[in-house]
């Protein structure tokens, strides 16, 4: 991966993520903020219903499109975040101190959270 891609992944916050939808089988680009922690990529949505989610569950085969500093198409896997203590320890990363804090447990609770995983 050359060293403009790996620096958008560490600094863009903007990303599209194309995914295929379970029904159509068409393919489906949402626009969505991308998150890091230790080295790893992650994606989270409200604690409401979710196509985007539900079709990632459904094929998880996904491709992450960096769009800012660098532009790029990655083959990547998304993989749902369950463990309700690494949601937690997430959330409060992502959050800081931020008045998101004040919905902690909603998020925790109901919110999606996706681990991207790129491909070699």
């Amino acid at each position: 991966m050359n060293e403009n891609i790996q620096n958008a992944l560490q600094e863009d916050n903007l990303v599209d993520i194309t995914v295929t939808g379970r029904k159509s089988g068409q393919l489906r680009k949402f626009e969505i903020m991308l998150r890091r922690d230790a080295g790893h990529y992650y994606i989270a949505g409200r604690p409401e219903p979710k196509d985007w989610y539900a079709n990632m569950l459904a094929e998880p085969e996904i491709t992450l499109h960096l769009k800012q500093s660098a532009q790029a198409d990655l083959p990547a896997t998304a993989h749902a975040v369950l463990d309700a203590a690494e949601r937690r320890r997430l959330f409060q990363h992502f959050f800081g101190d931020s008045e998101m804090m004040d919905d902690l447990e909603n998020w925790v609770q109901g919110a999606k959270l996706i681990e991207i995983q790129l491909k070699s």
